[in-house]
């Protein structure tokens, strides 16, 4: 059967005959003529399209039956279950290709990044040579060698950081002169520079050991609720959350 041009045909009549009205030969050859025309096939025919719903709507394999031609890449296909699958395809090579890794984690390697109590704090020890050598600079030690450091304007000693950096402005960098007087730029006697310099407001003198602590990266566990999941949950008013989906 052609469902596709199917039109069924259905007869109505409401004859208004008084009561004891003789059928004619006429009117009766009319009634079976239209039967005729009409033919057997109404039933069947909804039976099938009902068949047909189930299966190209209702049915698990549904999708191929959608047509969506003209929105994706012609190897995708034209319907909507061949491009479910070409899309699928894409993830999956694009997950084992060359730029995946520069733009996407893995769990495991964010893990570090968002548990508590990981600041990685770094300390740096210098020992003052020559104070001010007089040309705007002055000498420090670091352990190893001797390094020329700028003297700025106000004849602050500034010292590079050799191992790492700090945020400025976070007040995640302090100083202990001799293990004893602390200076920080909140309290007082340093001032943040640049991420990896850090200056002494009141100089210091030769022979002074400079021990410089300072706080390269602060854990987000500490200031957001951390959500790992598939799902992306609900926001909430009180508290601030920071969702990775995984893949």
């Amino acid at each position: 059967m052609d469902l596709q041009n199917f039109n069924p045909m259905y007869v109505l009549q409401q004859p208004e005959r008084g009561p004891r009205y003789v059928v004619s030969s006429e009117l009766w050859n009319e009634l079976f003529h239209l039967l005729i025309a009409q033919g057997n096939h109404t039933s069947e025919a909804v039976k099938t399209l009902i068949d047909k719903l189930k299966i190209e709507l209702w049915g698990p394999e549904a999708a191929q039956f959608i047509a969506n031609a003209g929105t994706m890449p012609s190897e995708a296909g034209t319907n909507v279950a061949s491009q479910l699958l070409w899309l699928n395809n894409i993830i999956a090579q694009h997950k084992t290709s060359s730029d995946h890794d520069s733009r996407y984690y893995t769990k495991d390697q964010l893990t570090q990044y968002l548990q508590g109590g990981d600041t990685s704090v770094g300390i740096e020890v210098f020992t003052i040579v020559s104070s001010n050598n007089g040309d705007g600079t002055f000498t420090y030690n670091n352990g190893t060698e001797d390094i020329v450091g700028q003297l700025t304007a106000e004849g602050y000693q500034v010292f590079t950081l050799a191992n790492g950096t700090y945020d400025l402005g976070q007040n995640r960098v302090e100083a202990y002169i001799n293990d004893t007087l602390h200076r920080s730029a909140a309290s007082g006697g340093l001032a943040e520079i640049a991420p990896d310099k850090v200056a002494l407001t009141q100089p210091a003198d030769v022979g002074t050991e400079i021990t410089i602590k300072y706080y390269e990266r602060i854990s987000l566990g500490g200031e957001q609720s951390i959500v790992l999941s598939t799902i992306q949950p609900q926001r909430t008013v009180n508290r601030s959350i920071l969702w990775f989906k995984l893949l």
